[in-house]
């Protein structure tokens, strides 16, 4: 299973580092951010940056799908 949080958080990290993201990158990290967005009842603090927050997202995404 694809862990499009994991996908994203590696873009944004290729996108700080200097490098040219395409249309369908920032798409990609437009889509795995929206959970960040979304009222989430104190789940992520609110100071949580994009990355920490992908960073969380993917590891939650990996201890559900890890069989």
């Amino acid at each position: 299973m694809t862990n499009i949080f994991r996908q994203a958080k590696d873009l944004l990290d290729i996108k700080d580092a200097g490098g040219e993201l395409t249309g369908e990158d920032l798409q990609l990290i437009g889509t795995a951010i929206i959970p960040l967005m979304v009222k989430t009842n104190g789940v992520f603090p609110e100071d949580i940056t994009l990355a920490e927050g992908l960073e969380e997202l993917a590891k939650i995404f990996e201890e559900v799908t890890d069989d």
